[in-house]
């Protein structure tokens, strides 16, 4: 019998984790205080503790009691994450008790955006970036290296958490003035370009297989009141193949992949160059195993978690239909409108986090969500145009109640 650990601290699941529990072993999840939307997963857990702090103290703290008082051997244990937020601690945990899996060097190169585009170096289109540690840089200095506007982000977070679009030299003074004592943060080129999303199934450092998405818009654009999604690439796509192609290179690159699902982010430019963003170890967040189950009938999610347990997944792929989904920010001062017209021809599921009643504060993470919608659709040239006009005219919005 193994002992599977499962640390989730921010993200939610998105998995139905009775298609993951067995009876053949025992599944123990440590979890924050700070999600509350897994209720309804956690009857299906042999046992669950919930910590206030967060941290490797703690963790290990409880492991030991549980092991001290088991048969289990740490050869018996495996670590399971895919919580963006815990994939360091995870790799601390197995490193602290010799557990076999993803060391903390492995994780880094998918965890921190420095490492991987030093990793990188030479070997992949870009952006421009300059390296923000606690730095008194002259503004000069960056503007010698980096146009307006130009992207502030953290190195090690996600759902462009701490996501800043700096359009000018004063509000780069502005922003430097405020992150005098700022570490892990770097400063980007702005890329012009269409953003895509390429998810591979690895096992063992074998591909096993890739789906592609294509972004709305840029991720960061959401804070700026830009309703984000993805949806299905065919595979027709002129861009299909090029980006396949290019996963696969990268990912040779890379070396010692994890057992994983790994979600790559690159944009095509202008100049039809497929400049790299960064890469994630673990499934794609938003609603994108969402959007993979409707499509495909898979749960990307669940695979991820299957993978990280030592099993290779079989996944037949048969494109169902096409398939995308956008949430949309809420706008400070603002209302929902529920009564906006609906002008696609796509079926759809719409969903609202916020009641009518209340005023929206300004989206400073992708977590600040007015709501969202799922449109599917067997014919591909009707998705995207339902997609765009979602996109640009829809505006469930009003001023006031």
């Amino acid at each position: 019998m193994k002992l599977f650990i499962i640390l989730q601290d921010v993200v939610i699941f998105r998995s139905n984790w009775a298609n993951l529990i067995d009876k053949e072993n025992y599944f123990l999840l440590i979890r924050s205080n700070k999600l509350l939307h897994v209720k309804e997963q956690l009857n299906y857990f042999n046992k669950v503790i919930t910590l206030t702090e967060y941290n490797l103290k703690n963790i290990s703290n409880e492991l030991d009691v549980i092991l001290n008082s088991s048969d289990y051997k740490w050869s018996d244990v495996k670590v399971l994450c895919n919580d963006e937020y815990c994939l360091p601690l995870a790799a601390k945990l197995r490193e602290k008790f010799n557990i076999v899996g993803d060391n903390s060097n492995i994780i880094a190169k998918f965890t921190n955006k420095l490492v991987m585009k030093n990793l990188l170096h030479n070997r992949v289109k870009k952006p421009k970036y300059i390296e923000y540690n606690k730095n008194d840089i002259a503004i000069d200095e960056i503007e010698k290296i980096l146009n307006y506007p130009i992207i502030a982000k953290p190195t090690n977070l996600a759902a462009c958490d701490g996501v800043v679009k700096i359009h000018c030299k004063n509000e780069l003074e502005s922003w430097l003035n405020n992150n005098k004592n700022t570490s892990d943060y770097e400063l980007d080129e702005y890329i012009e370009g269409v953003l895509f999303h390429i998810d591979s199934v690895i096992f063992n450092n074998e591909i096993l297989n890739v789906f592609v998405g294509e972004y709305s818009s840029p991720v960061a654009e959401f804070i700026t009141g830009k309703a984000v999604g993805t949806r299905i690439v065919n595979e027709k796509d002129k861009n299909y193949i090029k980006l396949i192609e290019y996963n696969r290179n990268l990912l040779e690159i890379m070396q010692d992949l994890p057992n994983c699902v790994t979600h790559l982010e690159v944009f095509i430019n202008k100049k039809e160059e497929i400049v790299f963003l960064e890469i994630a170890a673990r499934a794609a967040g938003g609603m994108i195993p969402q959007m993979y189950q409707l499509a495909y009938g898979i749960n990307i999610e669940e695979i991820h978690f299957q993978l990280q347990m030592g099993k290779k997944v079989n996944i037949p792929i048969n494109l169902d239909r096409y398939v995308g989904w956008l949430w949309y920010p809420q706008i400070e001062g603002m209302y929902l409108d529920k009564n906006t017209d609906l002008k696609i021809k796509s079926q759809h599921i719409l969903y609202w986090d916020i009641d009518e009643r209340v005023k929206q504060k300004k989206a400073v993470s992708i977590r600040d969500r007015l709501g969202g919608i799922i449109i599917h659709n067997k014919n591909y040239e009707q998705l995207i145009d339902d997609y765009n006009w979602l996109c640009n005219h829809y505006f469930p919005y009003k001023k006031s109640l």
